[in-house]
């Protein structure tokens, strides 16, 4: 089935968004909660997430187009799960409403030892022989506008504030 996933409201009286870069491509299979697409907007730049697992089948805005709420951004198949579209939505209204928590507990009973157990050296962090990456620089979106807006490389740009901010 065909999904046309529009821009949601992320809140705080947003209305429209910037589409900064798409996180997937056309053809893509996606995962329900994998991020689609980082979108910026006068308060915040984040990660939109997809509602629905399936495929891309169609990216409707290109990166640097301005969105609005509502708007149709993306098209995913569902894989042909047989539903109409407004029971998809009526499902989705269902799943924003019921929140369950899980508990965890212990099955069977607990051993306490006197042993001492040595040091794992398992997830130790090995530094790596890479070169480092550019580090992001920090500015907000209304100032990363203005300086595309002006022509200006943010990254030659130092800061008069505290470590260079």
């Amino acid at each position: 089935m065909k999904f046309e996933f529009r821009f949601p409201d992320i809140g705080e009286g947003i209305a429209e968004g910037t589409l900064m870069k798409w996180l997937v491509k056309e053809g893509e299979e996606v995962e329900e909660g994998q991020s689609l697409a980082e979108v910026e907007t006068d308060k915040v730049t984040t990660e939109i997430p997809s509602p629905k697992t399936g495929r891309v089948l169609e990216l409707k805005a290109e990166e640097g187009d301005v969105i609005n709420v509502g708007d149709v951004f993306i098209t995913i198949d569902t894989s042909g799960e047989g539903k109409t579209e407004e029971v998809v939505k009526d499902e989705l209204d269902e799943k924003e409403e019921l929140v369950e928590e899980e508990t965890a507990g212990v099955v069977g009973e607990v051993i306490a030892s006197s042993e001492e157990i040595p040091p794992s050296t398992e997830g130790q962090v090995v530094p790596s022989q890479e070169k480092p990456k550019k580090a992001k620089v920090l500015a907000t979106p209304v100032a990363r506008k203005l300086a595309k807006d002006l022509g200006v490389d943010i990254t030659k740009i130092k800061g008069t504030g505290p470590n260079g901010r």
